[in-house]
């Protein structure tokens, strides 16, 4: 997982990407928070910028609890 700060409304997560697709442009980045049993805790999204030179980070405000995020299971999809 990346990391994980406290934040005044809840906790930022951000994510480190290596582009490996080759993949260029902005793109509106999903992400679905599900706990251990299955169930959607959250959900968020944020743009990110794909290139082929520069590194990638997603950025997403959480507002569940910092354990439920640090056990959970992270999907990605654009």
């Amino acid at each position: 997982m990346g990391e994980i700060e406290d934040r005044s409304f809840g906790y930022l997560l951000t994510l480190d990407f290596t582009n490996h697709e080759l993949l260029q442009g902005e793109r509106e980045l999903w992400l679905k928070v599900e706990s251990a049993d299955g169930r959607t805790l959250e959900m968020a999204s944020t743009e990110i910028k794909l290139g082929l030179k520069n590194r990638t980070i997603a950025e997403f405000l959480l507002v569940s609890e910092k354990e439920a995020i640090l056990n959970a299971t992270l999907r990605l999809g654009y």
